[in-house]
């Protein structure tokens, strides 16, 4: 069982999606690592600025082992105004984003220019002639907190042994506790959760997932949120002492507050990685289909 506890304030949110111009305080990259799988806001000098297939690479440290970086990828350079390497390039910037944990280090991934500053007076870089659709108005959330919980039932068979080996099944739930803090209602809270399992046979992944929307928080209220129960079956063979079916390999749990993320966890970095990678893809999917 993994219990995480994660309280948001309203300093702290308040600069959920910014322009480039905005001026807010930000807390010293040195500190990120603190914050993982928060919304926040860093600041540090860009020491070297990497390009790469990928994309760009931000790293504030000459210091492998002790670093924090800012991840550009190749499909959103096309949003910024000039070359990543000019604006950035050995300047004191601020960065507002969820932070993550990849390979040990702490990184965000941004995928506008709202999202980073300049900090202190510095040429300017020329700006688009119109503010990018992304921009919107930063959330007023009040002060929250989210504990993740994912268990599984018990280990159980179904039906007696044979020569050839013994079934099983698994019974698996992700719970989400929303409490709100305050005086005031809160709404427009959006929970998703996804499960990961593999086939044993051929390796592969399967993404079960589930959301709820409009999620209302009344005051003092905390509500528990479950999953679908996602049940995992399979053979275990006496013979071989091999195993077919599936087992439970990860899962990913994030919330949203009028569209924007203010909480993820992950069961590992990886698995962070893996879901939103998939579900970025589902969304080229969607919108592709409207076309």
């Amino acid at each position: 069982m993994i219990v995480v506890k994660i309280a948001f304030f309203i300093s702290l949110l308040a600069g959920a999606v910014m322009t480039a111009s905005a001026q807010l305080p930000g807390m010293p990259w040195t500190d990120a690592t603190n914050f993982v799988g928060r919304l926040c806001t860093i600041e540090g000098t860009a020491m070297q600025v990497q390009q790469g297939r990928d994309g760009y690479c931000l790293l504030f440290s000459t210091d492998p082992k002790a670093n924090f970086a800012v991840i550009i990828y190749a499909r959103n350079v096309a949003s910024w105004p000039a070359k990543i390497e000019t604006l950035y390039a050995g300047k004191k910037v601020r960065v507002t984003g969820v932070v993550r944990r990849l390979a040990g280090r702490p990184e965000i991934v941004i995928s506008d220019p709202s999202q980073i500053s300049i900090v202190g007076n510095v040429p300017e870089a020329p700006m688009p002639s119109a503010p990018p659709a992304s921009v919107s108005e930063p959330p007023q959330l009040p002060p929250f907190t989210c504990d993740v919980r994912r268990f599984t039932g018990a280990r159980r068979g179904m039906g007696g042994d044979t020569a050839y080996g013994s079934a099983f099944r698994q019974r698996i739930y992700i719970e989400l506790t929303l409490q709100n803090t305050t005086t005031q209602p809160v709404t427009d809270i959006e929970w998703q959760w996804v499960a990961v399992t593999m086939s044993v046979g051929s390796a592969t992944d399967q993404y079960l997932q589930g959301t709820e929307s409009q999620v209302e928080l009344k005051p003092f209220e905390t509500k528990l949120l479950r999953s679908d129960e996602i049940k995992v079956a399979g053979m275990t063979t006496y013979r071989y002492g091999q195993t077919s079916g599936s087992k439970f390999r990860g899962y990913y749990v994030r919330v949203l507050y009028k569209g924007h993320c203010v909480f993820k966890e992950g069961s590992s970095p990886q698995m962070i990685e893996d879901v939103e990678s998939y579900l970025d893809k589902q969304e080229r999917q969607k919108r592709s289909t409207k076309k």
